[in-house]
């Protein structure tokens, strides 16, 4: 004990080192949740596998009236750079809850603005990007086998969104509809993951082809009654619920987010005559035009709009992050 004493005593002391840690901490929202699935990927080869299923969520099985999509939309600001060594990450943004967003609207004011404003709000990164969730089960992963038949929750973007929706609700009329996360007719997807514009690139992801029972993958039980009772055991009851991945209390506040865009607009050295301050706006102003980006860029990810989405202005919003 009296080590372990010394230790801490010695940490304590270094006065210097502590400030600096809380100091850069104050920006930082990330924090590591092992509870989701980050896909493999070998950084000196440039690539990475898996194959895993996509699940429902747990309250299909509590409130079968409720959620019967595989996926939720939950649009996020992040990589901004504040002042200090302040960085902010994973801000979801509060418009999808019909509520004020600071740094959309300084994101518009730059945007309805001359060229180099426009310019200013791509540098700064305050546009918004486009991210899924849901549940998925790892069938294969070479590269850490232990993930294995555990239950993850997974967040994704555009690319792997639209190749559900196109096996779920598929865009020619002569093919057949395939509820992929059926986890009693489960349809397995390949992760593959590469390097393209220095990003990671998910277009080469595939469905594998061939239906069955999940516990097909993982067991060998002929009875469907003990099938679905490992089902229930191993999956149901593992399943998480879409309270699991947001609530009001995982929003920001509005007055944190104006200190955030203000921290931002600080650091970022902006010439004399673009303001510096966030302001709620007076009124609405025209969109502009739409942003001419690269596929494989995550900048602004997002390049359809959101065509679940009921609300008019979330749907201008996004179509600004078309490609």
């Amino acid at each position: 004990m009296l080590n372990k004493l010394n230790i801490l005593r010695k940490a304590l002391d270094n006065k210097e080192k502590i400030n600096s840690t809380m100091s850069n901490m104050e920006g930082k929202s990330y924090v590591k949740d092992v509870t989701y699935w980050n896909a493999p990927y070998d950084v000196a080869k440039k690539q990475g596998s898996a194959t895993i299923a996509f699940l429902p969520f747990a309250d299909m099985f509590t409130d079968p009236d409720g959620i019967t999509a595989p996926y939720i939309f939950l649009p996020e600001h992040g990589e901004l750079k504040g002042t200090k060594g302040k960085k902010y990450f994973g801000i979801l943004c509060p418009k999808e809850l019909g509520k004020p967003c600071p740094i959309c609207d300084k994101f518009f004011e730059f945007w309805n603005g001359t060229e180099e404003e426009k310019e200013t709000a791509k540098a700064l990164s305050l546009g918004r990007k486009r991210y899924y969730y849901g549940n998925i089960i790892v069938i294969k992963n070479q590269a850490n086998p232990d993930d294995v038949g555990k239950v993850f929750k997974y967040k994704f973007g555009v690319t792997i969104k639209d190749k559900i929706n196109k096996k779920v609700n598929p865009v020619d009329a002569d093919d057949e509809a395939i509820i992929v996360y059926d986890p009693i007719n489960i349809l397995p997807f390949k992760i593959n993951s590469k390097e393209k514009g220095g990003y990671r690139n998910f277009d080469d992801s595939e469905w594998i082809a061939g239906q069955k029972h999940l516990a097909d993958f993982f067991t060998k039980l002929d009875n469907i009654e003990e099938k679905n009772k490992w089902l229930e055991d191993n999956v149901i009851d593992k399943l998480y619920s879409t309270k699991d991945f947001v609530t009001p209390e995982s929003y920001r506040s509005e007055e944190e987010l104006e200190k955030i865009v203000n921290d931002v607009l600080l650091n970022s050295n902006l010439i004399n005559d673009v303001p510096t301050t966030y302001k709620p706006p007076q009124q609405n102003k025209s969109l502009g035009n739409e942003i001419s980006k690269p596929k494989e860029s995550e900048q602004f990810d997002g390049d359809e709009g959101d065509e679940n989405s009921s609300d008019k202005i979330n749907d201008e919003f996004d179509d600004i992050f078309k490609e």
